[in-house]
C-alpha cells in the first residue's frame, strides 16, 4: 500500500483531503498546493496565462500547467466558446445518446427507468411543440412584479375617480 501524500482536489474532495496514492505518484508530494477554485477563476474567467499564474501564486508555470491539465480547466476563450455554443454541444449529445437506445436496452431498462424516460419524453416534446404551459423563469420573475405593481397603481388610480 502506498503513503499518504496531498493530492489536487478533483472537485469532490475538501481541499485538505488526503488520499492513498502509489509511490509511484512521487511528482505529486512535490507540487506546491494551487487552490482549485483560485486556479479556474485565474485562468477561465480572468484570461490569465500559465506565466501569469505562476507570478500570482508564487508556483512555476510547469506547476500552474500541470495542475490545469489534472483539473482539465480551460482557457477563457475556451469557456466562452463552450457558453457561445453549449445548446448545439448538448443537442449533438442528446443525439449520440439517442442513437444508442434499442429496444435491447429499453427491455433491460427497470420498470421505473422507462416510466421516467416516458414522462421526460412527454415534457420535452411538449416544450419543442410549444405545447407546454407558462413556464416563468426566476430570471423573469421581477419583470411580472413590475407589471404587476403597475396594474395595481392604474387599479388605484382609477378606482381614486
Amino acid at each position: 500500500m502506498g503513503q499518504i501524500h496531498p493530492r489536487p482536489n478533483q472537485g469532490n474532495m475538501p481541499e485538505t483531503a488526503l488520499d492513498i496514492i502509489d509511490d509511484t505518484d512521487q511528482d505529486i508530494v512535490s507540487l506546491p498546493p494551487i487552490d482549485r477554485d483560485k486556479l479556474f477563476n485565474l485562468r477561465a474567467t480572468k484570461g490569465l496565462s500559465l506565466s501569469e499564474i505562476g507570478k500570482l501564486t508564487d508556483v512555476p508555470k510547469s506547476t500552474v500547467f500541470y495542475y490545469v491539465k489534472r483539473w482539465n480547466i480551460p482557457t477563457s476563450k475556451q469557456l466562452s466558446r463552450f457558453k457561445d455554443n453549449r445548446a448545439d454541444l448538448f443537442a449533438d449529445q442528446q443525439r449520440r445518446i439517442a442513437d444508442t437506445i434499442d429496444d435491447e436496452c429499453i427491455k433491460k431498462a427497470s420498470l421505473v427507468q422507462r416510466s421516467t424516460t416516458i414522462c421526460q419524453f412527454y415534457d420535452k416534446e411538449r416544450l419543442e411543440r410549444d405545447l407546454s404551459t407558462n413556464n416563468v423563469s426566476v430570471m423573469h420573475a421581477s419583470d411580472y412584479a413590475k407589471d404587476i405593481a403597475d396594474l395595481d397603481a392604474a387599479y388605484e388610480e382609477l378606482s381614486a375617480k
